[in-house]
């Protein structure tokens, strides 16, 4: 059961969402690029670490599942978030892969 996000008001509940996201190696990009990125692809989280392991594996053929826990907003100037919320989001993603390979391994003795 996922613990209650409190860092940021109001406080919610995180939740397993499918999405699209991009990756790239930009940390403060522009306010003009983001947009740009916005309307071009229509992301839901922009990240990047994953992209390059993804493109990796589907070079390779190899299955691969990216687990994210998004820490701050896509800005030109990130703030403290990333300070703030990474020890959180680091830990709901570990308590969510946690479970999901309990879930796989139980799914697989049946």
């Amino acid at each position: 059961m996922p613990e209650t996000a409190s860092h940021h008001t109001p406080a919610y509940l995180p939740v397993v969402r499918l999405g699209r996201i991009t990756s790239g190696d930009q940390f403060g990009i522009t306010d003009e690029r983001i947009a740009d990125i916005l309307k071009q692809i229509q992301p839901d989280l922009m990240e990047m670490e994953s992209g390059s392991v993804a493109e990796v594996c589907w070079y390779l053929r190899t299955p691969f599942l990216c687990i994210r826990s998004g820490s701050n907003r896509t800005q030109n100037l990130p703030d403290n978030d990333y300070r703030t919320l990474s020890p959180f989001a680091s830990r709901q993603a570990a308590l969510f892969t946690i479970s999901l390979v309990r879930e796989l391994a139980a799914a697989s003795r049946r």
